[in-house]
C-alpha cells in the first residue's frame, strides 16, 4: 500500500531499455515514494525495450508516460512535455538524465530549482577526458542539480576534483536482471555446451567471449586480430562474439581468416541462452569500453579483460578487480592484449569456485537493484 505522505517523483530519461526493467519494477513497487517514468521510444530496432504489458507492471500502468525526443542536428535534443510537468503538475522531486545535450533539461532544472523542488541528475558525472570548453559547459550543467546519482566512483572523484560537494554525490552503480541471473547461475553451467553446439573446429580450446552491441567503440577488430595472432603463435583459443550492430558484417568477413576458431553468434535476448554462452566461456574480453558487458559476464562467473585508460571507459570497469576477477591491458596495444589473455589463461586454466565467487561478489554487493534501491532512498531524502 502506497504511503500517503510518500514523495511524488518524476523521472525523465531518454528511453526504456529492457535491461532496466527489473530495477524499474523494484523502484515502482517501493512504498517509500511514488515514482513516475517519462521516456521516449527508441529508434534503434535492435535495442529491446521494457515490456510494460507484462503482469509485473499491471499495478503501475499509471506510472508510465511516453514523451517524444526530438533530435537537433544529430547531437542536441529536446524532450516534449518536460517543461509542462515542472510548471503545472505537483511533484516533490525531479530526476533527469544528467546529459548536457538535452536542451529541455537545462530549462526544466532551472524552473524546478526556482520552485524549490529537489532536482537530481542520474549520470556518469564528469568523464575526465573533456577539453576546457566541454568541461566548463558540463560543470555548468551539473551545477543545476541539488544531488547526483552516479554510475561509479571514477565519475565521483572527477566531480570532487571539480569542486562538487561529496555529500551530494551518490554512487548508484548499474544492474541487469539480477534475480534471473542469480537463479540461473548454477543451472547454465555445462562443460559440454560448446562441444554440442559445434561452433568451433576444436571445442577443447579455451573460449573467449564478447557480448554487447557491435559498435566501433568496442574495437572488436583488435580482439579478432589478437586471437588470430595467438593461434599463429600456438597459444590457441576460440572466440565467440554475441550481439548485433553496425560492424557485424565487417566482423563476419573476418571469419575465414580464423579457420574454425571464430563464431559470430548474432544478437540474443534469451537470458538462459546468454547465461550458457557466458558461464561456459573461459574469459570475456572487451577491447574497447566495457560497460554492461562486465556486469553480464561477472553475473555468470566469467572474468573480464578490458583496457586500462579509465577516462575512455564506461563506469562498469570498476566492477573488475585486477588479478582477482579480471585484468586490464594497455589501451589499443595488441601485444599487451595478447600478453594479458595469455597470462590469465595460464594462471586460470579452469574457472574454479573461488574465481567464480570473486566474479559474483561485486555483483551481489553493488551491481544489483536492491543495492540501488537503498541508494535511491538516500538520495531523495
Amino acid at each position: 500500500m502506497q504511503n500517503k505522505m510518500a514523495k511524488r517523483i518524476a523521472y525523465f530519461t531518454n528511453i526504456a531499455p529492457h535491461y532496466r526493467d527489473r530495477l524499474w519494477q523494484i523502484l515502482a513497487a517501493s512504498s517509500d515514494f511514488e515514482l513516475h517514468f517519462f521516456f521516449g521510444k527508441t529508434s534503434k530496432s535492435r535495442i529491446k525495450e521494457n515490456d510494460f504489458d507484462s503482469s509485473l507492471w499491471i499495478n503501475y500502468q499509471n506510472r508510465i508516460h511516453y514523451i517524444k525526443n526530438y533530435r537537433i542536428k544529430g547531437v542536441l535534443f529536446w524532450q516534449t512535455g518536460v517543461i509542462k510537468e515542472v510548471l503545472f503538475n505537483k511533484w516533490d522531486a525531479f530526476i533527469f538524465l544528467g546529459e548536457m545535450f538535452i536542451l529541455s533539461t537545462w530549462i526544466a532544472a532551472i524552473l524546478a530549482r526556482i520552485k524549490k523542488k529537489l532536482v537530481l541528475y542520474w549520470s556518469h558525472g564528469i568523464y575526465g577526458n573533456e577539453n576546457f570548453l566541454k568541461l566548463f559547459i558540463r560543470k555548468s550543467f551539473l551545477l543545476l542539480a541539488d544531488k547526483h546519482f552516479l554510475y561509479g566512483n571514477y565519475g565521483k572523484s572527477q566531480m570532487i576534483n571539480a569542486g562538487f560537494d561529496e555529500s551530494k554525490l551518490y554512487i548508484i552503480y548499474n544492474s541487469l536482471n539480477y534475480d534471473k541471473h542469480l537463479k540461473l547461475r548454477n543451472e547454465v553451467v555445462d562443460n559440454n555446451f560448446f562441444s554440442l553446439k559445434h561452433f568451433f573446429k576444436n571445442h577443447n580450446l579455451p573460449v573467449l567471449i564478447f557480448i554487447g552491441r557491435l559498435t566501433p567503440e568496442k574495437k572488436l577488430e583488435l580482439l579478432v586480430q589478437a586471437v588470430k595472432e595467438l593461434n599463429a603463435e600456438e597459444d590457441c583459443v576460440n572466440l565467440i562474439i554475441v550481439g548485433d550492430g553496425p560492424i557485424k558484417s565487417s566482423l563476419a568477413n573476418l571469419s575465414p581468416e580464423l579457420n574454425g576458431t571464430f563464431h559470430l553468434y548474432g544478437y540474443c535476448y534469451e537470458e538462459e541462452e546468454i547465461g550458457r554462452l557466458i558461464a561456459n566461456a573461459s574469459l570475456c574480453v572487451s577491447p574497447g569500453n566495457v560497460g554492461l558487458t562486465a556486469i553480464h559476464s561477472l553475473s555468470f562467473g566469467t572474468p573480464v579483460i578490458t583496457h586500462n585508460n579509465f577516462s575512455n571507459q564506461m563506469p562498469e570497469f570498476e566492477a573488475i578487480e585486477d588479478g582477482i576477477n579480471g585484468a586490464f591491458f594497455e589501451e589499443d596495444n595488441i601485444e599487451s592484449l595478447k600478453r594479458t589473455i595469455r597470462s590469465w589463461l595460464a594462471e586460470h586454466p579452469k574457472k574454479d569456485i573461488e574465481l567464480k565467487n570473486a566474479c559474483y561478489e561485486k555483483i551481489d554487493t553493488y551491481y544489483n537493484p536492491y543495492y540501488q534501491l537503498q541508494v535511491f532512498k538516500s538520495g531523495i531524502s
